[in-house]
């Protein structure tokens, strides 16, 4: 399965039916040297995947990220306290 880095991501939902999560890559624009004027007027993400899930499995996927975060974060934390 290839991996698709992201660093930006929208969710929506579609009434009671489905949620949609679109995962996006921005690249910044090289800005350094340029005046106020000659700044982009916009940013594009570039998508990168969309995953649409039902309301249970929107559910169970917050809670796995939730628990997945408080380990990775008790993880860091032990390592600073070292």
């Amino acid at each position: 399965m290839p991996a698709l880095y992201a660093n930006h991501f929208y969710v929506s939902h579609a009434g009671e039916i489905e949620f949609h999560k679109i995962f996006g890559h921005l690249t910044p624009p090289l800005t350094i040297g340029m005046t106020e004027d000659q700044l982009p007027s916009s940013i594009s993400v570039k998508p990168v995947s969309k995953i649409v899930l039902s309301p249970e499995a929107m559910k169970s996927f917050v809670q796995v990220l939730f628990d997945n975060l408080g380990k990775y974060e008790a993880k860091k934390n032990e390592e600073k306290d070292d």
